[in-house]
């Protein structure tokens, strides 16, 4: 059962933590910090997992008076700092524990020691970052974003398990672990763990015959996390053991929620029963996002570095070859770097040389959209003046929407310069076109081969 004082222990040192970065290097916080958690919070005292004995160490020595004046002020009132390790035994508990002293209010140093029993599974490993305020939602992920929503308030009940699975770099971690922060930051016991670290705990639980401590920690928990899954397809001890975890945690209503890079139907080495376990739940694609999405991501990340980046620079950095969204940080990244090693402003060019060197060469971006316009139209038997008119019959408008596809897509043009080529219309007309020919391309497989052909052709000018 989930009491009070659980959930009241994360949420106050969740605040510490937050006024402690304020304080500190992000490289001591992320050393110090990552994988803590406080599971109980007392009259006198808050009680916090650590996951490391040097983390530990730290918390209690030189920051332990920073920690102990901002509890103070988080808390508004005198708090003991107790910090502790999960392998911590009762008997080490015991004997670790400090005596009482008159005063233990004066000195900070003696309340960093281990006072209480360790929980029966380490805190969450979550990325700090990786949270629901921080992820960018779009047509790409809105499923699987709505369903994690979904889960964060009613655990174990809807979608369960939920099931996401996508290319790499296109956010499944980040939303797997966003919805972990929110169930933990109900006081619920959530595990974090990607398929290679089970695996490595069941080799090891085996070969030390220690099988039923690693049962036992899995299946006391209220939500496992467990990222790529298809890596474990084939390890028969692997499996056999995640089969029995998923069936207790999935018959205690505990939440099960898990990530592939494909469906689990297309993963050859699993076996039928997990496999049909796996897909009682809801399964939920994160796709590469669209360019609308990608350019979004770029905005909210630009706005994050001091430097100025032109909009036209954003929307060539949101072409095709960036399609997942650590490509385009890669991209972004690399590009502020450059700026300000050369000491330049961010401009096409410069954007041109950054993605050359991150992506290969990506096409040519000079060019011109009568190119463009020639070749669609040639390719659709009509003339490129048809197109650049106001006919908004389907055999002009298609193929004028295909052109805005590819100008975006192919060229250095921003969406005001490629609605100037095709006869002055803005770029929410341009935006929409692009977005027909991008829903045509999820459902039409004809249709993607002849994109590619004239891509080919644009490429080979």
């Amino acid at each position: 059962m989930i009491t009070p004082g659980a959930l009241s222990a994360y949420g106050a040192w969740r605040q510490i933590c937050r006024r402690a970065r304020t304080h500190l290097s992000p490289t001591l916080f992320r050393a110090s910090f990552v994988g803590t958690v406080g599971v109980e919070l007392r009259a006198d005292a808050l009680v916090v997992m650590v996951p490391g004995v040097p983390a530990r160490e730290r918390l209690q020595g030189q920051l332990c008076a920073l920690l102990t004046a901002l509890a103070q002020r988080t808390l508004h009132r005198p708090l003991a700092l107790h910090f502790i390790n999960p392998t911590a035994s009762t008997a080490s508990v015991r004997r670790s524990a400090p005596r009482p002293q008159a005063d233990v209010a004066e000195r900070p140093a003696a309340r960093a020691s281990v006072v209480a029993v360790a929980p029966a599974i380490p805190p969450p490993n979550l990325n700090p970052r990786y949270t629901f305020a921080t992820f960018i939602v779009g047509e790409s992920n809105r499923l699987a974003y709505a369903a994690g929503q979904n889960i964060a308030t009613m655990p174990g009940h809807t979608y369960n398990p939920l099931f996401l699975y996508g290319g790499v770099g296109l956010g499944k971690t980040h939303l797997l672990m966003a919805i972990g922060h929110a169930l933990a930051e109900q006081g619920l016991r959530v595990a974090y763990v990607t398929s290679e670290t089970f695996t490595n705990e069941i080799v090891d639980a085996i070969q030390h015959n220690t099988q039923e401590s690693f049962r036992g920690r899995y299946r006391v928990i209220d939500a496992l996390l467990i990222d790529d899954i298809q890596f474990i397809g084939g390890k028969e001890r692997t499996e056999e053991e995640f089969f029995h975890t998923f069936n207790a945690l999935h018959n205690a209503n505990k939440q099960i929620i898990i990530t592939s890079d494909r469906l689990p139907r297309t993963i050859p080495t699993l076996h039928e029963r997990l496999r049909s376990r796996i897909e009682w739940g809801l399964m939920a694609d994160v796709a590469a996002p669209d360019f609308a999405h990608r350019l979004e991501i770029l905005h909210i990340k630009a706005a994050e570095v001091a430097i100025a980046i032109p909009p036209i620079v954003l929307e060539y950095l949101a072409r095709p070859e960036g399609s997942s969204v650590r490509q385009l940080e890669g991209a972004l990244n690399r590009l502020v770097m450059m700026a300000h090693t050369r000491g330049s402003a961010v401009t096409l060019a410069l954007a041109a040389t950054a993605l050359r060197e991150c992506f290969g060469e990506r096409g040519r971006i000079d060019l011109s959209p009568s190119v463009v316009l020639d070749l669609v139209a040639n390719h659709y038997h009509v003339s490129a003046d048809e197109m650049l008119g106001k006919g908004r019959v389907r055999t002009i408008a298609w193929p004028r929407q295909v052109a805005m596809y590819l100008l975006r897509e192919e060229t250095e043009n921003s969406l005001a310069q490629i609605g100037a080529a095709l006869g002055g219309r803005d770029h929410t007309t341009i935006m929409h076109g692009c977005e027909q020919v991008t829903e045509m391309l999820r459902t039409d497989e004809q249709f993607g081969r002849e994109i590619e052909t004239l891509r080919a052709a644009l490429r080979s000018l």
